[in-house]
């Protein structure tokens, strides 16, 4: 036995020679105390110009050699001096670094008891050595591959995280900052999902006494349900609606309707709350369709005012030409308070994958009542349902205080 690793391989091309062939692309690491075996393992691959073999006869030393190589498989063997295989395995399988990669026992043991325990410390497969050359080297094929698909899944999935995770902060950007003035108090907040829902809101002084509130949910996940998000509060926030009126919240829903058709927007529709607050008469116009009721407390200042839900008959907007939205009044008396959210808050699933409901959500806010931190108990509702503080859905909330 040799006192400490050797790493033997197929000859690698120099890098800096244009003319040479790319680097093996399989890289199989060998842990086997015995030179008989390591040399009839090598002949075995020394024609697969793609496997390039590296092998450590101490096992002792293994872990730190499989660290520092990252190689596709592993080839372990069972009976080693100082320490055994599957004590190898366990300290591969605990480390980040190895924990992936597949490893195939040799054994020169075809016993259902080791083979048993082999498996239940991770071992990818088990072969008796030694085996057919063709039958070694398809193994070594196959779990390089998957091993590498993998790889690659988790590299895209990195990469759609950090994209998800870019839009996410480009859409909270756009949100206006809360206000706070001596007509009214306006707070919100915005937690997307771990996938990005199409969850956007917004509110602007349409002139010196009104002000447009809305709240709208792109069906679907991903970068694309966002981005249709971003193109509707654009539209409303910088009023580019054609031949539009947005003191009337019906005309706008109207037009929303008609530039955001979902066959023209990748067969992607969206609910919508809008309305407008007249600070002079006040007065709250609304319209829209498909999106959850807003709840109105008559009296923020009393703890057992009960929310009243506002009417909401119009359809989701881009589904049908024919849509028809209607324009609702109430009045919003002094100390009065809205509350507009997404299904997200309402919709919550758990761990066991049953759903909670609009009339569980009532009850809650029925409850809980008009407190001050209203929209952290709401958030923090469905993240003890959801057993997480990752949300499966985007968790919209606006708040308006009328003073």
């Amino acid at each position: 036995m040799l006192a400490h690793p050797e790493a033997v391989s197929t000859e690698e091309p120099d890098a800096s020679n244009p003319g040479e062939e790319a680097a093996p692309a399989i890289s199989v690491l060998l842990v086997d105390d015995q030179p008989l075996i390591t040399g009839a393992v090598r002949d075995m691959l020394a024609t697969e110009e793609d496997i390039a073999l590296h092998v450590c006869h101490d096992p002792r030393q293994a872990a730190t050699l499989a660290c520092g190589l990252a190689p596709s498989v592993i080839l372990l063997d069972l009976a080693m001096p100082h320490m055994d295989g599957l004590t190898l395995l366990k300290r591969l399988r605990s480390d980040p670094a190895t924990l992936e990669i597949p490893i195939i026992v040799l054994s020169g043991r075809n016993d259902p008891t080791i083979k048993a325990c082999a498996f239940t410390h991770h071992a990818d497969d088990y072969l008796i050595k030694l085996p057919d050359r063709i039958e070694l080297i398809a193994r070594i094929r196959h779990h390089s591959a998957a091993y590498k698909a993998r790889l690659e899944r988790d590299r895209c999935k990195m990469q759609m995280a950090l994209e998800l995770a870019q839009a996410a902060k480009y859409v909270r950007s756009l949100l206006p900052a809360p206000i706070q003035n001596d007509r009214l108090r306006i707070d919100w907040r915005f937690v997307p999902s771990d996938q990005l829902g199409g969850d956007a809101l917004g509110y602007r002084w349409l002139d010196a006494d009104h002000i447009a509130l809305y709240m709208l949910d792109v069906i679907g996940h991903g970068v694309g349900a966002s981005l249709l998000a971003v193109n509707v509060l654009t539209a409303l926030s910088h009023q580019t609606l054609p031949d539009t009126d947005f003191l009337d919240p019906s005309a706008v829903a109207y037009a929303l309707n008609s530039v955001f058709r979902m066959e023209r927007h990748g067969q992607r529709f969206f609910t919508i709350w809008y309305g407008v607050y007249d600070t002079r008469q006040r007065t709250l116009s609304f319209s829209g369709g498909g999106h959850p009721q807003p709840l109105l407390f008559s009296d923020a200042t009393e703890p057992d005012t009960k929310p009243i839900a506002l009417p909401l008959c119009g359809p989701p907007i881009g589904v049908a030409d024919s849509a028809v939205f209607q324009n609702q009044t109430i009045n919003a008396p002094p100390h009065s308070r809205l509350l507009i959210y997404s299904d997200g808050v309402v919709e919550v699933q758990d761990p066991q994958r049953s759903v909670a409901d609009q009339q569980a959500f009532m009850d809650f806010v029925s409850l809980t009542g008009p407190a001050d931190d209203l929209l952290d108990l709401i958030l923090n509702r469905a993240r003890q349902i959801r057993q997480s503080a990752t949300l499966d859905d985007d968790c919209s909330l606006v708040q308006v205080d009328f003073i």
